[in-house]
């Protein structure tokens, strides 16, 4: 696209006022950092158990930590449905540790970790083409995904 030229008096008074507002962020930006530093040697003063600049940081991330979801990929359903199976005992449910009086003889049906079978069950993933993966995983994830949905804001 072609611009009509700028005579001198027009790039004067775009200049003038690209500096009016870049002088008028840089007030507003002090002002608001000047903000949050108070708020800051505020949360310090209050609980006192981390420095003002971590108290700063945190009032900075807050927003960006609570819209950092992502959704379920693939893998996490998959991953997530091997652990359970694999967590079914000779029962046919999944064992709950934190029931206290089951019937069940938690010793001999110990509990397996994500850390300790995703190397094995990643072999059987890889071995997999992406149209398996896929039609494996897709009635999962909208399980997996109301599952993280419901700890998340079940707890509210």
């Amino acid at each position: 696209r072609v611009q009509p030229k700028l005579t001198p008096v027009a790039k004067a008074e775009a200049k003038h006022k690209r500096d009016k507002n870049r002088n008028g962020y840089k007030v507003a930006l002090e002002a608001a950092q000047s903000v949050v530093c108070c708020k800051a040697e505020v949360l310090h003063a209050k609980f006192g158990a981390h420095s003002v600049q971590y108290y700063k940081e945190e009032i900075l991330q807050f927003s960006r930590l609570n819209k950092q979801t992502c959704q379920p990929s693939q893998w996490n359903a998959y991953l997530c449905v091997e652990i359970k199976r694999q967590n079914t005992g000779a029962y046919g449910t999944f064992v709950d540790h934190n029931v206290a009086d089951c019937g069940i003889d938690l010793q001999q049906h110990e509990q397996h970790k994500v850390h300790d079978l995703a190397a094995e069950i990643a072999k059987t993933w890889n071995a997999m083409t992406p149209e398996e993966q896929k039609i494996v995983t897709h009635p999962l994830l909208k399980d997996l995904q109301e599952q993280r949905d419901s700890s998340t804001f079940g707890h509210l």
